[in-house]
């Protein structure tokens, strides 16, 4: 089945009155406006959990190496004596040199311990790597999540603006009322757009006095997306369905390390003696003491009383039972998660285009009275509220079908 590529051009311009078009700004806030991917890309780069989570990685990769190698554990010990405290007479100290002894020892490791222990670090990099890889992706969808609803707020802040302007125009004392209310629209509106940008802010990651303006064009094209498609792709790369694949191959290296574990390890050691010659008298007489070594070898071989056990292999097979598990039922979900994803991506559609059909109607229909702009107000509104709701549901339906990229503006 080919590979399903979407791209979503977007623009969001102000609504029908680009010949004096308003400019959005705030008396009592510092905006800097900011695109879509230049967000995004801000975000990936200063957010928390993306930082501490590649360092993680850097840690499970640093441990790859010495996971991998053989558990040799060599050791060299060296022994002198031995002394006495009190000899019981001279003649007896003289004829007790002290003796060097050296020893070398190591671990022969179980058979299968070493390649168990490889496979398992491999398998545990790849799943921080794939965990990465979703908590990127993620954090993206949440941007333009974010992005989307302050973008929408300050849209809206100024289609109220431009109501607000058509009355002054009109001159009539008699519209101070409505004039008024569009003020307040706006100060509503006002107070929505810092919340939202806060929001942006914080995922940034540094205070700052300076808030971020979403500054994005927005023309959305209808399309059409096949759910067979949609669940096959989903199955096949979404972050999370990866995610759990990665951990049901840890839970089964887990499971093979925990059954080679129970190979026995031997201890060996070589040693060696050397004892220096002197010479000494006794009573009287010479004697002479020559050179003596001496040389061996031990091996220490384990009793396995703790294989009486197996709890340990229970815990192991349980572990991958459960990863399985859960990666199957996943899978399962898909199927219902992108049927419903898709028909709410579907009802957005279909809003979309009531919406700019009644945009369309209104597009050279001059603002003479109260009701021709509040009239256009509410048709801009609708159709600032159905082409973000269109943008979200492509979002979400991106997210649940494992597409990516769906969103460009």
């Amino acid at each position: 089945m080919k590979k399903l590529v979407v791209s979503l051009g977007m623009a969001f311009v102000c609504p029908a009155f680009a010949q004096d078009a308003a400019v959005f700004k705030l008396d009592d806030v510092n905006l800097k406006p900011i695109k879509l991917s230049e967000f995004i890309a801000q975000v990936k780069e200063s957010n928390t959990w993306i930082r501490t989570k590649k360092l993680a990685n850097e840690s499970t990769a640093s441990w790859q190496q010495s996971m991998s190698a053989y558990n040799l554990n060599p050791s060299f010990s060296y022994s002198r004596g031995t002394f006495y405290a009190q000899a019981p007479t001279d003649a007896f100290a003289s004829r007790s040199p002290q003796s060097g002894t050296y020893t070398l020892s190591g671990n022969i490791e179980g058979r299968g311990k070493q390649d168990a222990r490889k496979e398992y670090s491999g398998t545990e990099l790849a799943r921080q790597s794939v965990d990465l890889g979703a908590m990127v992706y993620g954090v993206e969808v949440d941007s333009a999540f974010l992005f989307l609803d302050a973008l929408r707020v300050k849209n809206l802040w100024l289609v109220k603006d431009k109501a607000q302007t058509e009355l002054e125009k009109m001159g009539n004392p008699d519209l101070k009322l409505a004039i008024d209310d569009y003020k307040q629209f706006k100060t509503d509106q006002a107070n929505d757009f810092k919340y939202f940008s806060l929001g942006m802010a914080s995922f940034l990651g540094k205070p700052s006095n300076v808030l971020p303006d979403p500054t994005a064009e927005l023309n959305v094209a209808p399309r059409d997306f096949d759910v067979r498609s949609l669940v096959d792709n989903a199955r096949r790369s979404r972050p999370d369905i990866l995610s759990l694949e990665a951990a049901f191959n840890v839970s089964k290296a887990a499971d093979v390390l925990a059954q080679k574990n129970r190979n026995l390890d031997y201890s060996v050691s070589v040693y060696g003696t050397d004892t220096p010659g002197y010479v000494g008298t006794y009573s009287g007489y010479s004697t002479t003491y020559e050179r003596g070594i001496s040389y061996g070898f031990s091996v220490s071989v384990p009793i396995p009383i703790s294989q009486l056990y197996d709890a340990d292999l229970v815990a192991a097979k349980n572990a991958r039972l459960q990863a399985e598990i859960m990666l199957e039922d996943a899978k399962n979900r898909v199927y219902f998660e992108v049927n419903q994803a898709l028909l709410q991506f579907n009802s957005a559609k279909l809003k979309l285009q009531t919406a700019l059909d009644n945009q369309k109607n209104l597009a050279d229909k001059k603002m003479a009275s109260l009701d021709d702009v509040n009239n256009w107000h509410a048709t801009e509104v609708e159709a600032i509220d159905a082409k973000v709701n269109y943008a979200k549901a492509l979002l979400f339906l991106g997210r649940v079908s494992g597409l990516k990229n769906v969103l460009t503006m």
